[in-house]
């Protein structure tokens, strides 16, 4: 038992070793910008940009000057991005673009329209941000925690349900990312995933939580294998990819629970899509009032031993 403790403390110690060299060999690498010129010379599509995180990114990077297009599912949603632009008050003008993550057919047209309008316009297209997801497990959790004062039974979801959250959170992103991959690698462009906290830390809120759980720690699998992969293809090794694990964030999506502005999420977001070197992983806001990244950390780099018991 004493040697299972020294072994795993000596690994601890070296992987934080490494990590802080890494840390200080890439600090001022990881967050600069562009200037405004060439700012407005450039679009991204952000999917799931009708609420949310999605739309404070999209409304964001719009403001500070890139062409945005943002997907949605329904006309109602296309309708709202539409009447949100011609608000006064708005952040920024998002292009809305309807197609269903989960429908190759309208992914495939998206590619189509938003080549032909960069062409239009002389933009390079110059990346992806993958946001859109669902979390039917987490509206029911929120709604019976907050609104009834209780927590549903400690159970999984029905099949039906799990296969749409991964069907959307996972394969959605996988769809998009392989259908707009020629796009992005004419311009040496960026891959952006949003994951979430919950891809390293699995079973803090129990069974009912578990499939948008699992959704995200699929993520993280496909954003190491896309940074790592795509460096093996000579026509697609200069893109970067980057994952972004958001915290607790304040949005209408998470009214309850929410800790921290979207704005930390956008902001995260523009550096990876400009900078020189982009971070593998962003850690933007807080979770029960820690830094999202020591919480990460935390559960990542200790045994599960110890983590299991903080749960």
């Amino acid at each position: 038992m004493l040697a299972d403790v020294l072994a795993t403390t000596s690994s601890f110690l070296v992987a934080v070793v490494i990590a802080v060299i890494a840390q200080l060999f890439r600090k001022g690498q990881t967050h600069a910008h562009l200037p405004l010129k060439t700012r407005q010379s450039r679009a991204v599509l952000v999917t799931g940009a009708s609420r949310g995180i999605g739309k404070t990114i999209a409304a964001h990077l719009s403001f500070v000057g890139y062409a945005v297009f943002g997907s949605v599912r329904s006309q109602d949603s296309y309708d709202g991005l539409l009447k949100s632009n011609d608000d006064t008050t708005a952040q920024g003008t998002i292009i809305p673009i309807k197609f269903d993550v989960t429908n190759e057919k309208e992914i495939a047209a998206a590619v189509e329209f938003i080549q032909k309008k960069c062409r239009e316009k002389n933009l390079e297209f110059v990346g992806i941000v993958n946001n859109a997801g669902i979390n039917p497990e987490g509206e029911r959790y929120a709604k019976m925690q907050f609104e009834e004062q209780k927590l549903p039974d400690n159970v999984l979801v029905d099949g039906k349900t799990a296969l749409q959250v991964l069907d959307t959170n996972v394969v959605g992103c996988f769809r998009v990312t392989k259908a707009f991959l020629p796009l992005v690698s004419k311009e040496n462009g960026r891959i952006i995933l949003i994951g979430s906290y919950f891809g390293t830390i699995a079973g803090a809120l129990g069974l009912p939580h578990l499939a948008y759980e699992a959704s995200k720690f699929a993520l993280e699998a496909l954003a190491d294998g896309l940074r790592r992969g795509l460096k093996g293809d000579s026509d697609c090794n200069k893109i970067k990819v980057s994952l972004l694990k958001p915290g607790n964030i304040q949005t209408d999506m998470n009214q309850f629970a929410g800790e921290s502005p979207p704005v930390t999420v956008s902001s995260d977001v523009l550096a990876a899509l400009e900078a020189k070197r982009p971070s593998a992983r962003y850690y933007p806001g807080m979770v029960k009032g820690l830094p999202c990244k020591n919480i990460c950390d935390f559960f990542a780099l200790l045994p599960s031993f110890i983590t299991d018991t903080q749960l």
